[in-house]
């Protein structure tokens, strides 16, 4: 089995002792993979610099993002929506786990795919009107649709 999933990456997370060495924050994030993809069990490590990562640790922060990604509970939903929008909880997040879940990861995608929903939806909580949105923001909406398309393409015949 192919431990990159075709190149594509789609459940791979981020070597934080060497990601972005040598090209500042442009530089591609260096993928930690598992051994055997096809094995729960299989030991995790980076194809950059080999560095092993920690068993359960994948497991750990893709339960922190999947908990932070959850609708909260319906209580504190209204409370939350007031405080802040789908498109800058989507920035936040993606900004919070750039560096540790490598960005062609299905739940960075899903994500990308969320924040380019919210921009322009003008639904109150969810994200500006196309009408209200800045130049930045539209730039950002463009960005992220290609984004999300290129990382969708590996997966059509």
């Amino acid at each position: 089995m192919d431990p990159t999933e075709l190149g594509s990456f789609y459940s791979a997370l981020c070597c934080v002792r060497c990601s972005g060495r040598g090209g500042g924050a442009a530089a591609p994030a260096a993928p930690v993979v598992p051994a055997d993809p096809t094995d729960p069990d299989s030991p995790w490590a980076c194809l950059d610099c080999g560095a092993p990562y920690p068993p359960g640790r994948e497991a750990e922060v893709l339960g922190r993002l999947e908990e932070a990604m959850a609708p909260p509970p319906a209580q504190q939903q209204q409370q939350q929506e007031e405080e802040e929008e789908v498109s800058a909880r989507c920035e936040r997040l993606l900004h919070t786990f750039s560096g540790l879940v490598h960005p062609n990861h299905r739940l960075m995608i899903d994500l990308q795919s969320r924040l380019a929903e919210a921009y322009g939806s003008g639904e109150e909580g969810v994200g500006p009107r196309m009408e209200e949105m800045t130049r930045p923001m539209l730039q950002r909406k463009v960005q992220v649709c290609h984004q999300v398309r290129r990382d969708r393409k590996c997966f059509t015949w």
